[in-house]
């Protein structure tokens, strides 16, 4: 076994079979899970719980995550004191 190389398995990138055979039946049938949380959450009809949950539901598909930032080291502050009386 090569140290510090990769050698064999699957190459980075390769789809999965069983989820595209997954993605392909969902858009034979012409309406995605996404597809209904959206016109569901945009039913006034609909109570504001349920349309609030369905927001919820839907948002990790449609809005990029944030992603938290590594501290790179050294802090610095400034500070000035001031004393009054």
């Amino acid at each position: 076994m090569a140290k510090g190389t990769k050698t064999g398995g699957r190459v980075k990138g390769t789809p999965n079979v069983r989820r595209s055979r997954l993605q392909a039946q969902v858009k034979a049938t012409g309406i995605t899970p996404l597809d209904f949380m959206l016109a569901e959450m945009r039913n006034q009809d609909n109570s504001k719980p349920f349309r609030a949950q369905m927001a919820r539901d839907a948002a990790p598909y449609t809005h990029p995550r944030l992603q938290s930032s590594e501290h790179t080291g050294k802090i610095e502050l400034n500070v000035s004191v001031t004393r009054y009386g």
